[in-house]
């Protein structure tokens, strides 16, 4: 869930972040609220006084020739695209390093595949995957049926689970040990046909 606040930007943030920017920053930092958060009138005014406040400021900035609107929002710095640039190629290595990646147009678009493991699902778990939503309404008719409408099994009778395939029944685990401590290990990308653990999780075993 997400909230675009002002229209000159088409930026969205998510609410709970939002509500940071906002009134937790006008109640935490020293131009807010924070000194007098306990006086009620004073808050009231404060805040009757914000719209005034800004349109202010903004006069004064216009007069001194000051133009801080390039600097409001922090992602359409210069500085902060370099950043999240970096970033979005930071995981992109990782796709294609240790997974499989998700946007390469060399995949089937009709066969679902492991990205940890970088093969293609098995069809029976690739149908039980795509048929959780299906089985589940099923499920929920059953228990209605049998609890609610006809009483046939007892509300509170236990629940059986199902057992269904999933991504998690693809992966290969390695036990390592090492000074009678016990280091589990999930299996990485399939090279050659077999499976090789991330490197990047072997080095984690030298804190282990």
């Amino acid at each position: 869930m997400s909230v675009q606040a002002q229209d000159k930007y088409p930026l969205r943030t998510s609410i709970d972040q939002r509500g940071e920017q906002t009134l937790n920053k006008d109640a935490k930092s020293g131009s807010g609220i924070k000194n007098f958060a306990n006086i009620e009138a004073a808050v009231l005014k404060w805040t009757l006084n914000r719209p005034m406040q800004a349109e202010n400021t903004k006069a004064l900035e216009d007069l001194c020739g000051l133009n801080a609107e390039k600097l409001l929002y922090k992602p359409l710095r210069p500085s902060q695209a370099v950043k999240s640039e970096a970033q979005v190629q930071a995981v992109m290595k990782i796709f294609q390093e240790e997974y499989t990646n998700p946007f390469d147009e060399s995949l089937d678009n009709s066969t679902l595949y492991h990205l940890s493991l970088g093969i293609p699902v098995p069809i029976e778990v690739h149908n039980c995957i795509f048929n959780v939503p299906d089985l589940g309404m099923q499920l929920m008719n059953q228990f209605k049926e049998e609890r609610l409408e006809s009483s046939t099994v007892k509300f509170h009778e236990p629940i059986k689970k199902n057992k269904l395939r999933l991504f998690r029944d693809l992966g290969k685990k390695i036990i390592l040990t090492k000074n009678d401590k016990t280091k589990l290990i999930e299996t990485n990308k399939n090279v050659l046909g077999t499976h090789i653990a991330s490197p990047l999780k072997y080095e984690r075993l030298l804190d282990f």
